[in-house]
């Protein structure tokens, strides 16, 4: 897993555009320099995940802002 994290993290720094269009159908409203923009300010923030593994911490967190937005009504095990 730790040589396709290697290449997705080598390929986003020098395809930020082709990224931007792969994700384009989940932001029909946004712009692909909008995107890009965004791509590029998650990663600079450090936010823009560097391994596609979810850790537990992170899921934990992620169901709190899930349950905190009404979209889930209960927690799931984690099952990493």
């Amino acid at each position: 897993m730790m040589g396709l994290v290697k290449v997705s993290n080598g390929y986003l720094k020098t395809h930020l555009r082709v990224v931007a269009e792969s994700i384009k159908e989940f932001f029909p409203d946004a712009s692909p320099e909008a995107l890009s923009r965004s791509i590029s300010r998650y990663k600079d923030q450090n936010t823009w995940p560097t391994n596609p593994k979810l850790n537990e911490p992170e899921y934990q967190g992620l169901q709190t802002i899930l349950m905190n937005a009404g979209l889930v009504k209960e927690r799931q095990a984690y099952d990493g």
